[in-house]
């Protein structure tokens, strides 16, 4: 149970559907997510919200199978790491070796900083701690799949992200990047051709603008009508098609 993601992602798509559909039916369908999360079966009744259940379900899923590849990723780097500063104290200790700060294996992505970093429940910043620069490029890119992908994790991008870690946790960079992948102007939806890059992200005065909610789309009215035709029209039950469904609906000026 450790190794479980305690939450999931709401994708725009389903948020635009699931705000716009009668309560009975987004309440079902809300509740067929919780129930698969916990485990636990559950039948929906109303064929409209069933249909739009098993059209997601397959992202659930590859969320969720992700997740767990990260999770074994990450294990594999804190047990060599771990067996790396046990060999050097064990050296040290016998007079053969001298103690390390860093391990060569996992320099590239693992640095020792002397940061300021607070965690969601308000815990005393810890001044001196591990860095995982490539924990928060994976979850740019797993969070912000609309955006260019972050090739090369540069000193100046470590740079930033210590920097950031300084004022936010792992947890706000990771709510950001959610943010971000939600807001149409910075997804490029703007008639500008442009939309926020990793770096654009990280620097200071435009992360505390996302936090603050100032790309947040704009709520505009539904019609019930538009998502109940789109639903219909869907020729198969995946992803894309609830982002075809979406984007339809706001062609129409729905949301």
């Amino acid at each position: 149970m450790a190794d479980e993601k305690k939450s999931f992602v709401i994708y725009e798509s389903w948020a635009t559907m699931l705000a716009n559909i009668p309560e009975e039916q987004a309440g079902q369908i809300i509740k067929a997510i919780c129930c698969r999360k916990l485990g636990i079966e559950y039948e929906i009744e109303d064929q409209m919200a069933a249909g739009f259940f098993k059209m997601i379900v397959p992202q659930l899923d590859k969320d969720a199978e992700k997740y767990a590849e990260t999770v074994e990723k990450r294990k594999e780097a804190i047990h060599k790491r771990w067996n790396k500063e046990q060999k050097n104290k064990d050296e040290l200790e016998n007079g053969t070796g001298v103690m390390q700060n860093d391990t060569s294996e996992l320099q590239m992505n693992t640095v020792s900083d002397s940061v300021s970093v607070s965690d969601s429940n308000n815990k005393i910043p810890t001044e001196s701690m591990n860095v995982n620069y490539q924990e928060i490029v994976d979850s740019y890119h797993e969070l912000c799949p609309d955006l260019p992908k972050v090739t090369k994790l540069s000193d100046a991008r470590r740079k930033a992200i210590r920097a950031r870690l300084r004022t936010y946790s792992v947890e706000d960079l990771e709510k950001a990047f959610a943010m971000v992948e939600a807001s149409d102007f910075l997804r490029g939806k703007n008639g500008r051709n442009w939309s926020a890059t990793f770096d654009w992200i990280l620097k200071d005065t435009n992360l505390a603008k996302i936090l603050d909610g100032n790309y947040n789309n704009r709520d505009r009215p539904v019609q019930r009508s538009d998502i109940t035709d789109d639903l219909a029209e869907a020729p198969t039950s995946s992803q894309e098609d609830i982002d075809r469904i979406a984007r339809a609906m706001r062609k129409r000026g729905a949301y």
